[in-house]
């Protein structure tokens, strides 16, 4: 097994910019089929390339704890090694690690953390609604307050560039529970940041 350290290490905490270049011709699937194969480089080649992606999305969903972070991303890259093999090359690489990702964090949260409600309203745009407080303290501590199904819809969605459907599919729930999830997560982050700020 491919030996996966993942440094505790504090990490940029802006809402935008979280994608990485990338360089690397080799396809992400032909990677991880090499990988499976046994060429441990391969497996080198996908972490360098995703790994600032996934931080970002543990540290997030966790509430910014470093520690805590650091130990999710272990447990996701660990789940990838062991299910490397079983990965069905579609093109899709990216969405299969954060289904990882997703169901890891989930696990976490799942005997503590309730699950929003469905809402059939469409879900404002969070990139303008915390523009002015992308890179202070008082937005990672109103997302802090989120739940872990609000927090990890939102950083899906507006962060990774997720649609609803592939959200629903990730969560295995419906895109009516995702809107939902953005909506109140939105109106929460409204309230504890103060004003009326984004759209209603």
């Amino acid at each position: 097994m491919h030996p996966v350290v993942v440094a505790r290490r504090a990490m940029p905490s802006t809402m935008g910019g979280m994608a990485q270049s990338d360089t690397h011709p080799t396809p992400d699937d032909t990677l991880l089929a090499r990988y499976a194969a046994g060429d441990a480089g391969a497996f080198d080649s996908l972490y360098g390339r995703y790994k600032d992606r996934v931080w970002h999305y543990a540290y997030r969903s966790v509430g910014f704890d470093n520690a805590a972070a650091a130990d999710v991303c272990q447990d996701i890259w660990l789940k990838v090694v062991r299910h490397a093999k079983r990965y069905q090359p579609n093109g899709l690489f990216d969405r299969w690690l954060f289904g990882i990702a997703h169901n890891t964090l989930i696990d976490r949260f799942r005997r503590t953390d309730p699950v929003a409600s469905s809402s059939p309203a469409e879900p404002p745009d969070l990139a303008r609604f915390v523009e002015r407080f992308a890179v202070t303290d008082q937005l990672e501590h109103a997302l802090r307050q989120l739940s872990a199904a609000q927090r990890s819809a939102l950083l899906l969605h507006h962060v990774e560039g997720y649609t609803l459907d592939e959200i629903a599919q990730l969560e295995n729930t419906g895109p009516e529970t995702v809107k939902s999830r953005l909506r109140y997560g939105i109106r929460s982050l409204r309230q504890l940041l103060g004003g009326n700020h984004g759209p209603q």
